[in-house]
C-alpha cells in the first residue's frame, strides 16, 4: 500500500513514527499519524487541522494526557496498531472510491475521522469547535477548485 503514498503521504507516516520514538512508544497508532500529519505541517490536511485551530502542540498534550508517555525503549521497527491500520485502508479505500491513484495526506486524515473510534478521533473533536463540517471540507478539498 505505501507504494501508493505520496511523498506528503510518506513523510507523515516517517514523522508519525518519529512521534512514537519522541513518545517513548514501541507502536504508532492513530494518534502517531495524527502527530505526524501536523509536524509536518505542509500538506493539506495539516492546513485544514490548522483552520480549525488545532496545533501540533495542543495535540501533543492531548495525546499525552490520554495515553501518557511509554518506557522509553523503542524497537527500529515500530509496528502500527490494528486501529493504526484501519486508518490506512480507510484512507486507500477514500483514495479509491474518489478515482484518486495516490493516498494523499487528506486521504490519511479521511481514515483518522471515519474510524471515529482511535485516540486521533478522540482528539481531533476534542480540538476543533467546527467538526460537524469537518469531513465535507476534506472532500471539497479533494475534489478541487469549483
Amino acid at each position: 500500500m505505501f507504494e501508493r503514498f505520496t511523498e506528503k503521504s510518506r513523510a507523515i507516516i516517517v514523522q508519525a513514527q518519529d512521534e512514537a520514538r519522541r513518545m517513548g512508544h514501541n507502536f504508532v497508532g492513530t494518534e502517531q499519524i495524527l502527530l505526524g500529519m501536523l509536524a509536518d505541517s505542509d500538506n493539506a490536511a495539516a492546513n485544514v487541522l490548522s483552520e480549525r485551530a488545532i496545533t501540533l502542540e495542543d495535540a501533543r498534550q492531548e495525546v499525552e494526557q490520554i495515553i501518557g508517555l511509554g518506557t522509553g525503549f523503542t524497537d527500529t521497527q515500530i509496528p502500527f496498531t490494528p486501529r493504526a491500520k484501519r486508518v490506512l485502508e480507510i484512507g486507500f479505500e477514500e483514495a479509491k472510491k474518489l478515482g484518486d491513484e495516490h493516498i494523499e495526506p487528506n486521504h490519511l486524515l479521511l481514515g483518522i475521522i471515519l474510524e471515529d473510534g482511535g485516540v486521533a478521533a478522540l482528539v481531533v473533536k476534542k480540538l476543533t469547535n467546527a467538526s460537524d463540517g469537518l469531513v465535507e471540507s476534506i472532500y471539497r478539498q479533494l475534489s478541487g477548485p469549483d
